[in-house]
């Protein structure tokens, strides 16, 4: 620093960049070569080829594509031309960049530019949705504007409007400085308009003074935090904000911890590194950090307050990144301090005034109260190839790109497939074809057609997960072009029906429309590909596209654009408009309408007559209009319209039930001739049109036909443009007095009528005309159930990059035993607040979620608020593949653990063994399989002994404790087709608690574990522990189904070296060597031995693996442990034992045949259980429970 100072303090022109190579504990050659570096920035030749001869150092090219995870690039400043050359001075303020002096007086304009693509942090603060800058930004701009001219404090500043950015827009951004009074004091105000438009009114946001600041700067004294301050848990402060209705982004994040004493918080802060705090004076995410300690006093609720008025604000360090805050809160005011490390003061203000916030002021800016939308069809990146590949049912085409071993005739053809053995698709793919020209009768079938096999997927899909892709052709409109985008009315009643699934089960459909060839037009999607890429298309989590040209298209709801005139269309001044639905209340609306503003004098309104329509044609014959109503009857339909006095100039058709499309259809044939001023067709915008009971795809077929109809009815309007005829088609939202769905707010009558003239005036072929509740759609867009198309009107900050979110950061201070604890937690809570359940109300976390009521819907919207509250990316079939809140949360922490969060889980790894296993069972060659199972497991990594295991042999855990003298040791079966280790025994352990103490083995090599050597190593392992865990206490062995075996050996093992076992009970076990069932031939050969037991072993396995009832998801390496202890206690003869033995027997068999005393081993006692071999311990544990607690007693 001296020798910079003492340079500077000389003058130069020259450029001089001072560089250390020597600093305290930093004297070695990292330091010198960082040293180098500094000085080739300065401009300094460094000869690098020297620096780096005889290591292995090489040059590299730099990468040609932007890093997913980190920005390498720089980001896009504003052009550095110089302002000189515009007779303007240099600012060095990354917005305002220039300033100049007015001509004839001490005053000043600093200039600039705002957008997204300058400051890309502004995308992360958005406040009911939209993107508006801080308002601290203006605070800092006129900060800035004061800090040459000797006026460095803002006194006070007063804000006046919000400052709006949209994702496109650029802003010109202009700070008014006055000239200094007598005090020195000078006035400051901030203004934007749209750059490149100089015609536009710029808009004031603010107003303050500036002054001389002559307060010196008193740092920070004591200890940080102070004495008595509480810790304050900070991870749900951004979750409370955006309740409210602002949203922060990973760069508004800035609180990272927090303690509280009374009405003050310290804080300390801290934003990231790439967003340029070194460019400000204070950094506006910084400064609005600290403001957002403010809730952590408050705790408010309902609409959030904003700052709106700063005094005495002072920056005494510019360009501070991260700080210590002493925010002192009272009411609807603060006072901010802000301190380095050190404890010198940074930044001050002495007073800042918060206001309630105006959401209804910020909608109004955006879009100037407008509720008419259009559906914009916007290209979207596809990833990389993917691995999913889907099946194909049905026809179709044959290049469709999947081999004929992938294609199955229908639904059933695959679920036959999946139980023989195949492996179960995660997609499957369709294309529904339809005839040319459909008439009707053509359309109708399609939407039936269509509504069966959504009905008939979600009824027998290979699994919850799997999702159905239905590939249409020209059943929706992507463009502006009229004659191009012209419709198949069939295939577009199928794409309605589609979206009608869709809204009632997320995830599970994926609707795909192409212009020509299925498969020609997927398989370009991805560069390079050979195949078409389905896999790819299903990673945009997006539930309809559309390939035109290698495109891929997704919709997204968008402001409409401005009419072209404000003058109302000539409808009927010379002739009639006819109105369908004329008799309903939109209807009559539309009537009164009519002839109060667009003067119409002959109406026709098909619908019912009765005392209400002759009330109507009266009041309209007082506005001198003549009016008919008639029933809307299709056979007479021809003609009524024949017998008009005045031809019709209109149709307006409000009828949008699913008798709606063949009415339309006539009145289009009847009136091909006619000259008409306006073709109109009504229907339901989808998404927020509320479910009436009744009307579900999986209930009955209303709403799959009034989805079809909606669509062949915006078919129709496409024809009739192609064929350069009128016709408009509206999409309405919810009329006043009419059901309003999530995310929608009933029109008043008046707001649809003005939208309805709107729309007429737009040349657009459809539109949405609905009001929509923003706070709402918030709502949804935080929780992730924000349908697909209205994406683009809610905008929502930049989620935290996965892995790095708010889970991982809760999990970092918490001890490794207690981290599944707290995941659990949270998964619980979500899961609660999911299904509506209260506060109190305890969720089973081992309970399947279906069991709990959770449907595909909810499952969806699970997976979304938990990718929300964890930071991590989760596939849309997460929920529906770990169907219980504790696998979910196992699955959660996992994904924490190793950073696997990108990757969306594969299938999973046991389908290859299970599947194979499940198809020897089905063709009778189990034996086989098992034999080759074993000999699999022939080079398997082995331990043999204790020491070798991370754990030394930790091998039991304890389920119930009782006074009883004897206790009970549980070993599971190594099968684990009946459940894995402890679960196996928790019902049983219930009913021995309080009884007598109950613990359960867990068998060594399972799971990622080593094998055990030998039977004699598992066995000692397992006596160790045992000893360790019950002392010198007399105990009994229970071992259920294949647990038996390892039991009695286990017996044998440790009577042999000298322990006392109190008994052995097996529970329903199978004899795998002959002895043990007491055969009488026992003296045969060894091989015949193994034969015998595997096929006494392959008989039982047969009947687990086809129990239709259980769901089998074992992995290869649970099998393959399985395989281990098969080699190990098959064949082999246990030698005597002098402990008491008792056999369960299940009485009712899996398969239906007669139970066979000569499967089970041979015990001193016996006793029959009226149960299965599953429910012996799940429904019937009770009484095996009392069986064992009776033969103990004996």
């Amino acid at each position: 620093m001296a020798v910079e100072e003492t340079i500077a303090a000389h003058g130069t022109d020259r450029r001089v960049g001072v560089v250390g190579s020597l600093r305290r504990d930093e004297g070695g050659l990292k330091r010198f070569l960082l040293s180098l570096a500094e000085a080739h920035i300065a401009g300094v030749r460094i000869d690098w080829a020297a620096c780096f001869a005889h290591s292995n150092a090489r040059s590299v090219p730099l990468p040609t594509y932007a890093f997913q995870h980190k920005h390498y690039w720089p980001s896009i400043r504003p052009a550095a031309s110089d302002p000189g050359a515009s007779g303007l001075g240099r600012v060095e303020h990354p917005v305002l960049t220039a300033g100049m002096q007015l001509a004839d007086r001490d005053e000043w304009v600093l200039t600039g530019r705002l957008s997204h693509e300058t400051q890309p942090w502004l995308r992360d603060h958005v406040a009911f949705g939209l993107p508006v800058a801080p308002n601290s930004t203006l605070a800092e701009l006129a900060l800035a504007a004061g800090r040459d001219l000797g006026t460095p404090l803002l006194d006070e500043l007063m804000f006046e409007a919000p400052l709006l950015l949209s994702d496109d827009a650029t802003l010109q951004i202009q700070a008014i400085v006055g000239a200094p009074d007598a005090d020195g004091r000078r006035t400051v105000s901030v203004h934007s308009r749209p750059d490149g438009d100089q015609h536009a009114e710029a808009t004031r946001h603010c107003t303050g003074l500036l002054a001389p600041d002559t307060e010196p700067a008193i740092g920070l004294v004591g200890a940080w935090p102070p004495p008595g301050a509480e810790p304050v848990p900070v991870d749900g402060l951004y979750a409370a904000l955006a309740d409210l209705g602002l949203d922060c982004g990973p760069a508004l994040l800035g609180v990272r911890a927090a303690w509280r004493a009374a009405n003050e918080v310290y804080a300390e802060l801290a934003v990231p590194d790439d967003i340029g705090a070194a460019d400000f004076g204070i950094h506006p995410a910084l400064f609005e950090a600290a403001l957002h300690t403010r809730q952590l006093v408050l705790a408010e609720q309902g609409v959030p307050k904003l700052p709106v008025s700063w005094s005495g604000v002072r920056l005494v360090t510019p360009g501070v990144g991260h700080g210590r805050a002493r925010v002192a809160v009272d009411g609807d005011t603060l006072r901010l301090d802000l301190y380095g490390d050190d404890g010198s003061l940074v930044f001050a203000v002495d007073r800042v005034a918060f206001r309630a916030a105006d959401p209804a002021h910020l909608e109004e800016l955006r879009r100037g109260q407008s509720s008419l939308y259009r559906v914009n069809w916007t290209p979207v990146s596809v990833g990389a190839s993917s691995p999913i590949r889907p099946v194909v049912l049905g026809a179709a085409d044959a290049d469709a790109g999947v081999g004929a071993a992938d294609r199955y005739a229908d639904l059933d053809a695959l679920a036959r497939a999946v139980a023989d053995g195949a492996a179960t698709p995660q997609a499957a793919l369709t294309v529904l074809d339809t005839p040319a020209d459909a008439d009707a009768s053509a359309v109708q079938d399609a939407a039936d057609d269509a509504a069966a096999l959504v009905r008939g997927w979600l009824d027998g899909a290979p699994s919850d997960a799997a999702v159905l892709i239905v590939a249409t052709r020209r059943a929706v409109a992507v463009g502006d072009d009229d004659e191009e985008d012209v419709l198949d009315p069939a295939q577009a009643a199928v794409w309605g029906v589609l979206g009608a699934a869709q809204a009632e089960h997320p995830g599970r459909f994926l609707a795909v429309d192409v212009d020509g060839d299925v498969g020609a037009a997927v398989g370009v999607v991805v560069a390079g590909a050979t195949a078409p890429e389905w896999g790819a298309l299903l990673g945009l989590d997006e539930p309809q596209l559309a390939v035109r040209s290698g495109r891929v298209l997704v919709p997204r709801l968008a402001l409409a654009p401005a009419p072209s005139t404000d003058r109302p269309a000539a409808l009927g001044a010379n002739g009639t408009v006819l109105i369908t639905g004329g008799t309903t209340p939109r209807g009559t609306a539309l009537a009164r309408h009519l002839t109060a503003h667009y003067g119409v004098r002959d109406l026709l309104l098909l619908g019912e007559p009765g005392a209400a329509a002759d009330e109507l044609v009266a009041e309209l014959a007082e506005r001198g209009a003549r009016t008919r109503v008639e029933a809307a009857e299709s056979d007479g339909l021809a003609a009524l319209v024949a017998s008009l006095d005045q031809p019709l100039t209109a149709v307006i058709h409000t009828e949008d039930g699913a008798s709606g499309p063949d009415l339309a259809r006539q009145l289009h044939t009847l009136t091909q001739e006619s000259d008409l001023a306006a073709f109109v067709v009504f229907s339901s915008f989808a998404p927020v049109t509320p479910v009436a009971p009744g009307t579900s795809l999986a209930g009955g077929p209303a709403r799959a036909e009034h989805a079809a109809a909606d669509a062949a009815g915006h078919a129709l309007v496409r024809a009739r443009r192609a064929a350069k005829q009128t016709g408009t088609a509206l999409a309405w939202g919810p009329w006043a007095g009419e059901p309003a769905g999530p995310g929608a707010v009933e029109l008043p009558v008046e707001r649809a009528l003005d939208l309805f003239d709107q729309a007429l005036a737009t040349d657009t072929a459809l539109l949405v005309p609905v009001r929509l509740d923003s706070a709402a759609l918030r709502a949804q867009a935080r929780e992730g159930t924000l349908p697909a198309l209205l994406r683009g009107l809610v905008r929502l900050p930049a989620k935290p990059e996965a892995g790095t979110g708010s889970l991982a950061q809760r999990l970092a201070g918490v001890l490794a035993a207690d981290r599944e604890r707290v995941v659990l937690d949270l998964v619980t809570e979500h899961v609660a607040a999911v299904l509506g359940h209260g506060a109190d109300e305890r969720i089973d976390a081992e309970r399947k979620l279906k069991e709990l009521g959770m449907d595909s819907m909810s499952a969806v919207g699970l997976r979304n608020r938990l990718a929300q509250a964890t930071g991590l990316r989760l596939p849309v079939s997460f929920v529906f593949e770990h169907p219980t809140p504790a696998e979910i949360a196992r699955q959660l922490l996992k994904q924490v653990s190793t950073g696997a969060s990108d990757a969306v889980p594969p299938v999973p790894a046991g389908a290859t063994i299970s599947a194979r296993l499940r198809q020897a069972a089905a063709s009778g060659t189990l034996p086989t399989a098992l034999r080759q199972l074993v000999a699999a497991t022939a080079e398997r990594p082995v331990f043999a002994s204790a020491a070798e295991l991370p754990d030394n042999g930790g091998r039991l855990a304890q389920l119930a404790a009782g006074p009883g003298r004897v206790k009970i040791v549980c070993v599971p079966s190594y099968v684990y087709v009946v459940g894995s280790g402890q679960e196996q025994f928790m019902r049983l352990a219930d009913r021995f608690d309080g009884v007598r103490d109950v613990h359960v083995c867990t068998l060594p090599g399972f799971g990622t574990e080593q094998a055990p050597r030998s039977r004699e190593v598992a066995l000692d392992l397992l006596g160790d522990a045992i000893r360790a865990a019950v002392g010198d206490a007399p105990f009994v062995l229970v071992g259920y189904s294949m647990g038996g075996v390892v039991a009695r050996s286990l017996a044998e093992r440790l009577e042999s070296g000298g322990a006392a076992i109190a008994g052995v009970a097996m529970i329903d076990t199978l004899a795998l060597d002959t002895g043990a069932a007491g055969d009488a031939t026992a003296d045969t050969d060894a091989d015949a031995d193994a034969d015998a037991a595997a096929d006494a072993f392959a008989a039982l396995l047969a009947g687990l693996l086809t129990q239709e009832r259980r769901e089998i998801a074992i992995d290869d390496a649970s099998w393959l442990s399985m395989g281990d202890y098969l080699r190990l206690f098959t064949g082999e003869r246990t030698g005597p034992s002098t402990a008491r033995t008792l056999m369960i027997r299940a009485t009712e068999p899996l398969d239906g045949a007669a139970p066979d005393d000569r499967r089970w081993v041979a015990t001193d006692d016996h006793v029959g259980v009226a149960a299965d071999h599953f429910t012996l311990i799940e429904a019937a544990a009770g009484d095996t429970a009392d069986a064992i607690e009776r033969w103990i007693g004996a």
